[in-house]
């Protein structure tokens, strides 16, 4: 599909315009428009104003060809893109819910005949001539510039293959993911999840019913084929992780368990008594988590980090080679989005790629190629790089706002299966005192609203959008409903700013091809400055006199820092520490949290002299910053639980006795906390809907 704009087929249409300033579309008798997109555009064009549903759209522009809602979706991204238009925001093309689109503006479909007899009648006067020649050129040379600008973006990912068709595996409510498939390729088993379960279902292609293999309270994860019988999945409930296998409609056996996160099962396609998987160890060994292997003949357990001490710390689906020689990875270290390949007998290391903003999934194509599911720049999709030569080509756009999170690829039938993933996150306000939800209507769009922070007076909101494509920092006043979008970064990710006393200027962590860290004006949105930063980190706090930040690292939450705010130059304040700091009105002393002392204590700028203050926080390690503050003699935090989260207080000062928590407030499932206002009686909540999601086949 992203070679509709390529320049061996697309043709340029001419525009002009009427006396009464109506755009007029010129079909070309002489060349025949080969695109779909340019046919989706005609078709709306010339219902202008009427709603085209999506079974009209089928009928009209695949006539012979059965497809599924999904192309349709790929093809209305397609063409809001060639135009610039905005789903959340459209001048051209509006989505009317459960109906179909419509074509805002005004247009006239002619011929070249008709275009003739037009302008005839409309040269009654020299004036009158010149005046519509002008419009006509202008318009003309607008969108001629338009499609030339999308012609170059996308043919530098030009797709090798023509998709024919888009239809869904799965349709049941809730997502599925997780898939693989067996050595004959004509089964498929995947995991399915809603608000209540989640487990394994096998199906066979072709048919259309799938076979439920699990159904108990564990939530099931990762699942592979031994051989033709057999299935190897990851299974969790509360604190303890499970490596299973089960074979047809056997009881499943236990081969490995741990009290930490086990995830990314993996196998070599020559060896099925090894498996190869992910635990999480959460730095106790200056790692994040361990590379292991699971000898199936004789239990023993094998620690990768030892045989490669290179081995980086933080490293995620794991994917041997066909030949089971290589290993590939996905290095997550520092911040890093990178593909890296292990040669297991020289031990050496060569990195694939860095160049995505965000990778999902990585699977093995065949010796040469492997599948990415991810995004490169702001565009997300499935992409197709070659191991050897690390070239990139774009082989699926995600549209409709979907994250696609699984792919694989069948070449030799030219079959794509991938699965999606969507979400739509808002900000909401939750009033303590009335305890109640207060909905944000004019802030709120389609897209993504995260992060949502308080001014000092709790008059505007700070907040993250993509509503634009990219991510950019927007403020939205809470009395006049008055929304502006603040930067232009295009960020692929933004993480949760900060506000300076003053409200000039905002601290904010961005990804676009590097991370970095940057002090934003907020009424021009000009970078005052920024640095490159090597991993993750977040921004805490001002100092009251806007000269210094403080700032988390995010590997393990370990560090915190402060930021001189002109050269972004940083010194070590306290190893350990993180989620919160706040300094000292006569900024002699800061107040942060200390993950050795696992609570609250107040440490001398000067002196470095340490003061607890408390240590009774629930569940401290789980918290991100946002969602701990103190506010006069309270601590307001968050207090998350398996089933939900809740709003308490604690009191700031400790005393004999266990500080007593006060309940403040059940928060709604699917909810977060990302700030407090400034008495502790508001909370602004990234409020997400269900996720939605299946798995899609394409045929090229």
């Amino acid at each position: 599909m992203s070679d509709i704009f390529s320049k061996n087929k697309f043709t340029f249409m001419d525009f002009t315009v009427d006396p009464n300033a109506n755009l007029l579309i010129k079909k070309q008798t002489e060349k025949r428009l080969e695109t779909k997109v340019i046919s989706l555009l005609i078709l709306l064009a010339k219902n202008s104003g009427e709603v085209i549903s999506r079974p009209q759209i089928m009928k009209e522009i695949w006539p012979d060809v059965i497809v599924g809602n999904e192309v349709i979706a790929q093809l209305i991204y397609s063409l809001r893109n060639a135009l610039g238009d905005d789903a959340k925001f459209p001048k051209y093309i509006e989505t009317i819910p459960k109906k179909g689109y419509r074509f805002m503006v005004k247009a006239t479909l002619v011929n070249l005949k008709t275009t003739k007899q037009l302008t005839q009648k409309t040269q009654k006067t020299q004036k009158t001539q010149n005046v519509i020649m002008i419009k006509g050129l202008l318009i003309t040379l607008v969108l001629t510039l338009l499609f030339i600008l999308v012609n170059q973006f996308l043919s530098g990912k030009k797709s090798p293959f023509e998709i024919k068709s888009i239809l869904p595996l799965t349709q049941k409510m809730g997502i599925e993911t997780d898939f693989s498939f067996n050595a004959a390729h004509n089964k498929m088993v995947y995991k399915h999840y809603d608000e209540k379960n989640t487990d394994l279902y096998l199906r066979t292609l072709g048919e259309s019913q799938s076979i439920q293999l699990t159904n108990d309270s564990w939530i099931e994860s990762s699942p592979l084929w031994l051989d033709e019988d057999t299935l190897i999945y990851i299974r969790h409930k509360a604190n303890v992780y499970q490596i299973m296998r089960k074979h047809r409609q056997q009881n499943s056996e236990v081969l490995y368990q741990s009290s930490s996160a086990i995830i990314d099962l993996a196998l070599k396609k020559n060896d099925t008594t090894t498996i190869t998987f992910i635990e999480y160890d959460y730095y106790k060994n200056d790692r994040l988590n361990e590379l292991k292997h699971l000898n199936l003949l004789n239990g023993n357990i094998e620690y990768l980090h030892e045989q490669f001490p290179n081995l980086p710390s933080a490293i995620y689906n794991p994917l041997y080679s066909a030949d089971g020689e290589t290993l590939f990875f996905i290095d997550n270290n520092e911040g890093n989005k990178r593909i890296v390949a292990l040669n297991l007998s020289s031990k050496s290391y060569n990195i694939i790629t860095e160049a995505f903003t965000s990778i999902e999934h990585i699977s093995l194509v065949d010796d040469e190629h492997l599948l990415i599911s991810g995004a490169l720049s702001a565009t997300k999709g499935v992409w197709k790089i070659n191991i050897a030569q690390h070239t990139i080509k774009l082989l699926l756009p995600s549209a409709n706002g979907q994250r696609i999170i699984h792919a694989k690829l069948n070449s030799a039938e030219k079959l794509l299966y991938y699965a999606t993933y969507k979400i739509q996150t808002d900000q909401v306000i939750a009033n303590i005192e009335h305890q109640t939800l207060e909905p944000l209507p004019k802030l709120n769009s389609d897209a993504e609203e995260l992060s949502g922070i308080y001014s000092a007076n709790g008059k505007n909101i700070y907040f993250v959008s993509n509503r634009t494509g990219f991510f950019e920092l927007w403020i939205y006043n809470v009395n006049s409903k008055a929304l502006r979008q603040i930067t232009k970064l295009k960020a692929s990710k933004i993480n949760r700013p900060i506000i300076s006393p003053s409200g000039q200027y905002l601290a904010v962590v961005y990804q676009t091809d590097v991370l970095t860290l940057a002090i934003i004006a907020v009424q021009t949105g000009q970078i005052i400055t920024k640095t490159k930063i090597p991993y993750l980190k977040f921004p805490l706090s001002w100092s009251h006199d806007e000269q210094s930040l403080y700032v988390s690292e995010h590997r393990g939450q370990v560090n915190i820092y402060q930021y001189d705010s002109q050269t972004l130059t940083a010194t070590l304040i306290q190893n350990h520490a993180g989620l919160f700091a706040k300094e000292s009105s006569d900024a002699q002393n800061l107040m942060l949290v200390d993950y050795q002392y696992n609570g609250i204590i107040n440490k001398s700028l000067t002196s470095g002299e340490v003061t607890p203050i408390n240590n009774t926080i629930d569940r401290l390690t789980s918290l991100m910053p946002g969602e701990l503050k103190v506010i006069g003699q309270s601590i307001f935090t968050v207090k998350k639980g398996d089933e939900k989260s809740q709003l308490y207080r604690y009191p700031l000062t400790k005393n004999n006795l266990k500080p007593h928590s006060t309940w403040l407030m059940d928060l709604p499932h699917n909810s977060s906390v990302s700030d407090f206002n400034i008495n502790g009686n508001e909370v602004i909540l990234s409020l997400s809907s269900a996720p939605q999601g299946g798995i899609m086949q394409v045929k090229f």
